[in-house]
């Protein structure tokens, strides 16, 4: 177990490198920076980069599974900004690309103590499957939130929600919960990783399940107080349809 869990964290490693480059490049294609863009140009480097994003997100999930196994997994907590928008632009566009109605609410810019990437891990997790499993025509709604000294955050999709013997097993590894054929059933691994760092950050996961409705999977974590402070009383929060 530790070999293969030690084979899996090299190999995470070794495509983190050239996916970041191609990530890197395709956003400053994206920005202008090397000249207009046709539509077409716009259209497919915008395919290639939420196909690349979508492959870094399983990349890091197989590295985090795969420390976990080999009791090498540590958070790395900083002084950081806390900024989800761009994040998840990303599951905006496959969403509309879906014909789902997709709905943000989130926090406005702000100094946090935190491992923002281990816990905007999780929220793409949690958005990445409510996008996957929610039907053309279905909802999508994401709501985070700081609250005092912790961050909460909610995503419900109206995907139909899951059987008794689904929901046993929500958090198992490599548990594949498919809720319909068509969307196939992934590497199994996204909520084990989720639950992981939420519980590692001292925080609770869980879900409010009703079958033949919709799954909304919830998060809550303490958060310390950043060393300096930001004022982001300007930023008004996204509300997409």
């Amino acid at each position: 177990q530790r070999s293969k869990a030690e084979f899996l964290s090299v190999v995470s490693h070794e495509l983190r490198t050239p996916l970041t480059s191609i990530i890197g490049f395709v956003d400053l294609m994206l920005s202008g920076a090397v000249g207009l863009l046709s539509t077409e140009q716009e259209d497919f480097l915008q395919t290639t980069q939420i196909a690349s994003q979508t492959l870094f997100q399983t990349v890091q999930n197989l590295l985090i599974a795969s420390n976990l196994e080999a009791g090498l997994f540590e958070l790395r907590p900083h002084d950081t900004r806390l900024n989800l928008a761009k994040r998840l632009d990303r599951f905006a566009v496959l969403a509309t690309q879906k014909q789902l109605s997709f709905h943000l609410e989130l926090p406005a810019p702000q100094r946090v103590h935190m491992d923002v990437e281990r816990i905007g891990l999780v929220l793409d997790n949690l958005v990445s499957n409510a996008v996957r499993y929610t039907p053309s025509g279905g909802e999508v709604r994401v709501h985070v939130h700081v609250r005092g000294h912790t961050l909460e955050a909610s995503v419900s999709d109206s995907g139909g929600g899951l059987r008794p013997d689904q929901e046993a097993r929500l958090y198992q590894k490599f548990s594949r919960n498919a809720r319909n054929a068509s969307e196939g059933e992934g590497a199994g691994i996204a909520l084990y990783v989720a639950k992981a760092i939420v519980q590692a950050s001292g925080g609770r996961l869980w879900s409010e399940n009703r079958l033949g409705h919709a799954l909304t999977m919830h998060f809550a974590i303490p958060l310390e107080t950043p060393t300096v402070q930001e004022d982001s009383s300007d930023w008004v929060a996204p509300k997409l349809n």
